[in-house]
């Protein structure tokens, strides 16, 4: 090889090098996770694991799982039916139910009754050995919940239908 072709492959190797450390700086600083607040009714406890099964409190909410912080002192008041304010990263892994990892702060903001102490053995023992259309349809009669407590119940009663 020439001297010319060494200069071209020194000065393509420099250019290289330049690029990829502009690229890997420029990504740090824009693949950083937002940190965003979700309103969310609890739905269901994992005792002793602190991690719980909720449903995010907005019109098209999602039914996810997170664990609560390590620091959390108040998970003895947490019951189905209680609302929260969660502060976490901004993504969510998308399974079902989804989850969300690195809950950083978790407020209770109030009370709604235990919709899973009225309703879950109720439902299993009169619709246990229905279809699922018609667990679904049971689920859709309930008046009194909200959409996202239906899926929470209706995502439990499968559960046990699992077992």
């Amino acid at each position: 090889m020439g001297k010319g072709t060494w200069k071209r492959l020194l000065l393509v190797t420099v250019v290289l090098l330049a690029f990829t450390a502009v690229m890997t700086r420029f990504s740090k600083e824009v693949f950083v996770p937002e940190t965003v607040k979700r309103q969310v009714e609890v739905v269901s406890l994992y005792t002793g694991s602190g991690r719980v099964l909720a449903a995010e409190l907005k019109e098209d909410g999602s039914l996810f799982g997170f664990s609560l912080p390590e620091n959390y002192k108040e998970a003895d008041r947490l019951r189905p039916g209680t609302l929260l304010e969660i502060t976490g990263p901004d993504g969510m892994k998308m399974t079902y139910p989804g989850q969300l990892d690195h809950v950083e702060q978790v407020e209770i903001t109030g009370e709604r009754p235990d919709f899973i102490a009225k309703y879950l053995d109720s439902l299993e023992a009169e619709y246990g050995d229905k279809d699922r259309e018609e667990r679904w349809a049971a689920v859709r009669a309930l008046e009194d919940l909200n959409d996202q407590e239906k899926r929470g119940l209706w995502y439990l009663l499968e559960c046990r239908d699992l077992e």
